[in-house]
């Protein structure tokens, strides 16, 4: 159940309302500036009862992490981020970044066979912002590194309940997926 109202009686402001509550998008595209304002009670409630673990499933969350790493660090080709000593990560995501060059495979075929296997993979990224209409007049030059990205990045699964036996099977996959 979500909460909140609003009463306009002024279409174009109500058009603006309702989009700015849901990331500025119309039919998924970008028109404008917006938020996430679709947080209802029962999320919140969830969210404060489980602050009591969160220390807990980030420590397994890296864990997992370290797993992948160590399970792929042996491919040429697949990369993880660079982490950073002044950050405090979370371990939300696993991503990994194909070169397809090194690896002999792009991100696109990776995931396939992945998700064929049964694990439930993901892109990283379907589009970038500065691609919205409403961002593109802003937008100064190309930006490859971003695009980069969004070719060639993949999400692994990654949560407090993947067991070691998990992880082994996805590095295996990746590991031999060039055979497939």
């Amino acid at each position: 159940a979500e909460g909140g109202a609003a009463a306009i009686n002024d279409d174009k402001i109500r058009y603006r309302a309702e989009r700015y509550r849901y990331f500025g998008m119309n039919e998924g595209t970008a028109v404008m500036a917006g938020t996430n304002g679709k947080m209802h009670e029962l999320t919140a409630a969830l969210g404060i009862c489980n602050l009591r673990w969160i220390d807990d499933f980030i420590e397994r969350r890296k864990k997992i992490y370290e797993l992948y790493k160590d399970g792929l660090k042996d491919i040429r080709g697949i990369h993880f981020r660079i982490d950073d000593e002044n950050i405090k990560y979370n371990y939300i995501y696993c991503y990994i970044n194909i070169d397809e060059v090194e690896f002999g495979m792009n991100a696109k075929s990776l995931l396939k066979i992945l998700n064929y296997r049964g694990i439930h993979a993901k892109k990283c990224f379907t589009s970038l912002v500065s691609d919205m209409e409403i961002y593109k007049q802003s937008k100064k030059g190309i930006i490859n590194k971003a695009y980069y990205f969004l070719e060639n990045t993949i999400v692994l699964p990654l949560h407090a309940y993947l067991s070691e036996q998990d992880v082994e099977y996805v590095c295996d996959v990746i590991n031999n997926a060039k055979s497939m």
